[in-house]
């Protein structure tokens, strides 16, 4: 709903010709608060705390890329993770971890977390795109 609010997409980028900057600067003053909400019980809660998070300053606070890391690692909810992984990509100072987490999260159990980080590749990746990446894309539209 702050995500919504604040006219930002679903990865905290204001929309464009957003009318949404007052409640974009009430969400960031808060968000350190709100960021609590990465180890909430509730999995969509998790969820939109992740989206919140790429609201904040680049690159974000180290506890909160910990957090993040943690989750994508960790967390019980295939969404969730893919979406840390996500919001890893984007939050994470250091480019060679951002690819190794990625390049080991190809070969993740969950299609979710695969997908996420195929996508992510490819977001960084230019023409002719990498093989791997394109294969789990396709495998991922085709099982879905």
């Amino acid at each position: 709903m702050l995500t919504g609010l604040a006219e930002l997409d679903e990865w905290g980028v204001p929309a464009p010709e957003s009318l949404g900057g007052r409640v974009r600067a009430a969400v960031l003053a808060e968000l350190p608060l709100l960021m609590g909400c990465l180890t909430d019980p509730d999995p969509f809660v998790r969820q939109a705390a992740i989206r919140l998070a790429c609201v904040g300053t680049r690159p974000a606070d180290p506890a909160v890329v910990r957090t993040l890391a943690d989750l994508h690692e960790s967390d019980p909810s295939a969404l969730t993770r893919a979406d840390a992984l996500t919001a890893l990509s984007l939050l994470d100072p250091d480019p060679a971890t951002v690819r190794d987490r990625e390049a080991t999260a190809l070969d993740d159990r969950d299609r979710e977390v695969r997908l996420a980080a195929a996508l992510s590749g490819l977001d960084r990746a230019e023409p002719p795109y990498p093989a791997a990446l394109m294969a789990v894309v396709a495998t991922a539209r085709t099982s879905s």
